[in-house]
């Protein structure tokens, strides 16, 4: 619940920072899952710092993905990406009062290629945007489960007549174990075994 708000909360700042404070400086460009700021695009934060240093104005970095990968690595691939374009510009001069560095991940896409979602965009801010952190769910990757009910032990079947029969089921408690792997923070796969030699295989999704 406290990361669904803090999600929430990124999401009402990031919408007021563009209603108060639209016009873009900079936009920097990110590899395929990587998070470090390439020298073609530091040329562009030059320009930034000297303007901010100049005019005395502050800025808020939005760090952005394209929609690969689970949302929460999103996340903190976007929070990566946002901080390392905030250290550029404090390398460059720029004190670090004056910038703040949040990540919308994948929830702020625009029109477009996987590329160009990869980004993080500079903005002009005359509001403080105090981020809240993101806390993370980690998710465990095996289960083991016990399971108990009721079920059949096999049938038998009791012939009446040439063309009728009958069958009788013979049912008792039965006890079982299953095994769950999460393949991803979404998708697990499982199987169950019983002690009536009964055998199942599960796929599940999380939401």
């Amino acid at each position: 619940m406290r990361t669904f708000l803090a999600f929430v909360s990124i999401l009402f700042m990031c919408a007021s920072a563009y209603a108060e404070a639209p016009k873009v400086l900079t936009t920097v460009y990110f590899d395929f899952a990587m998070s470090d700021v390439k020298a073609a695009e530091l040329v562009k934060l030059e320009d930034v710092a000297k303007q901010v240093k100049e005019e005395e104005i502050a800025v808020i970095i939005m760090g952005g993905t394209d929609p690969v990968g689970g949302r929460i690595y999103n996340l903190e691939l976007g929070h990566a990406r946002a901080q390392t374009v905030k250290a550029a510009l404090v390398d460059l001069g720029v004190d670090a009062e004056s910038i703040e560095a949040i990540s919308v991940g994948e929830e702020h896409q625009i029109k477009g290629s996987n590329a160009e979602n990869r980004r993080a965009v500079v903005l002009l801010s005359e509001i403080k945007v105090v981020e809240v952190p993101v806390e993370v769910i980690k998710y465990r990757k095996n289960r083991i489960t016990l399971l108990g009910g009721f079920g059949p032990l096999g049938l038998t079947k009791k012939t009446l007549g040439e063309n009728h029969f009958t069958v009788k089921g013979d049912y008792e408690a039965v006890a079982g174990i299953g095994y769950t792997r999460s393949l991803t923070n979404r998708f697990n796969i499982g199987v169950q075994a019983f002690t009536n030699n009964s055998y199942f295989l599960n796929v599940g999704f999380d939401f």
